[in-house]
């Protein structure tokens, strides 16, 4: 593919565009921090009904991934992400006025915020394959990771000061939409509508989306998901088992670290895919597994460095895999199938995070395990996931992206 030293001004207010979306991409889990609130304000809810208003988010963050598919082929990218912003508002606006009055309307507040999160990711994936090849492509989807990644990071210290306040001012967070918009109006251009390619008469060419190497990343993305939610759901629980009397602190700080290290593969993602090319994916996937294992030795708060090592090596690997795949998707799929593939790749992860209670935890509560067991067991699934990916690289290709 062809790359420019420079960018050009319609590729900068793409960028732009795209930076300011994908920076509220997260922000979906500052709901988790007023779950003890929301379980003491309704006491007549089971403990897990209240649960579920913050799981909803990321279930209906699937119905958003393919409600793309649909959306693709009947509005500009402009009007959809302007409908993912509205959908985000509404959800908050709804969570703050209702937060001690009305838990289906909560439900409801979840399911808007949630359906706008989960269009995000293919959304700009459309937008970068659209606007952007070669390297340039590289570092545009290095630059997106790194946005949703400190918007992980910055959202829920926000959120927590919020709490303090008072807990429902949590859903404040999610007005930032207004200036995404007011960004969005300004820089992103009204196009025409996505068109699938035609053949030689006018007739609409059949666009193949199902490759071989799309169906062993969706494999891929789906397993990720379940265990690097693995990973997070239950970082404080293992600080507590060790008998950090701090253990929500701990898990902060290897909330950090991960996130430091998603940004770090970010910004050497250009090196990986020119030096490794589709592999590094691959690699991505290992480095999880190794992780996980070495994560599921630490039964002692004398491996506490060894708990950071692991969670840095998950980070990386989970951040390679993730960035990598914006930038292969594109040159892999057919030219047309690129919002199907960008959104089966995201609901299969996003639908691998929703899944991992009910697939991870709820199966090893059953076997009477420990938390120790659900990190032996996420990393015995990503150690078969390596193997998967390894043994199916050359449907998948080796391209590496030219400097």
């Amino acid at each position: 593919m062809q790359t420019s030293n420079k960018w050009t001004a319609l590729q900068v207010r793409i960028a732009i565009a795209i930076l300011s979306l994908n920076a509220l991409a997260l922000s979906k889990n500052v709901i988790s921090l007023i779950i003890a609130d929301l379980i003491q304000t309704y006491p007549e809810y089971p403990v897990s009904t209240i649960q579920l208003i913050f799981s909803t988010t990321t279930g209906m963050a699937v119905v958003g991934s393919l409600l793309c598919i649909w959306l693709e082929k009947r509005m500009t990218l402009k009007s959809m992400s302007m409908l993912t912003l509205v959908s985000i508002l509404i959800g908050g606006a709804l969570g703050l006025v209702f937060a001690k009055t009305s838990v289906p309307m909560l439900f409801l507040s979840s399911i808007l915020i949630g359906i706008g999160m989960g269009l995000i990711t293919p959304l700009n994936g459309i937008n970068i394959a659209n606007h952007f090849e070669g390297a340039d492509l590289v570092k545009m989807n290095a630059q997106n990771s790194v946005a949703a990644t400190v918007g992980s990071v910055v959202f829920p210290l926000i959120g927590g000061l919020l709490v303090v306040i008072d807990w429902p001012c949590v859903y404040w967070i999610f007005f930032l939409s207004i200036p995404v918009m007011i960004i969005t109006i300004i820089v992103q251009p009204r196009e025409e509508l996505q068109r699938a390619p035609r053949v030689e008469g006018g007739a609409p060419a059949k666009v193949k989306v199902w490759s071989p190497a799309l169906i062993c990343w969706v494999i891929e993305s789906f397993f990720a998901g379940l265990c690097w939610m693995v990973y997070q759901s239950n970082a404080s629980s293992l600080f507590q088992g060790l008998g950090f009397e701090n253990y929500a602190q701990m898990a902060s700080y290897g909330s950090f670290l991960f996130a430091g290290m998603n940004v770090i593969a970010a910004t050497t993602l250009k090196f990986f895919c020119r030096k490794f090319g589709k592999p590094c994916m691959t690699g991505g996937i290992v480095l999880m597994a190794i992780g996980l294992f070495m994560l599921a030795a630490c039964s002692s708060t004398a491996m506490l460095w060894l708990i950071f090592v692991a969670t840095a090596i998950i980070g990386f690997g989970f951040g390679i895999f993730k960035s990598a795949s914006f930038v292969f998707l594109p040159i892999t799929l057919d030219k047309g199938a690129a919002a199907k593939g960008f959104s089966y790749f995201n609901a299969a992860n996003v639908l691998g995070n929703f899944l991992t209670p009910y697939l991870i935890t709820s199966t090893v509560t059953q076997m009477g395990g420990t938390i120790y067991t659900r990190y032996i067991l996420s990393a015995v699934i990503c150690a078969g996931l390596s193997v998967f990916a390894i043994a199916t690289q050359k449907l998948k290709g080796t391209e590496k992206i030219a400097g």
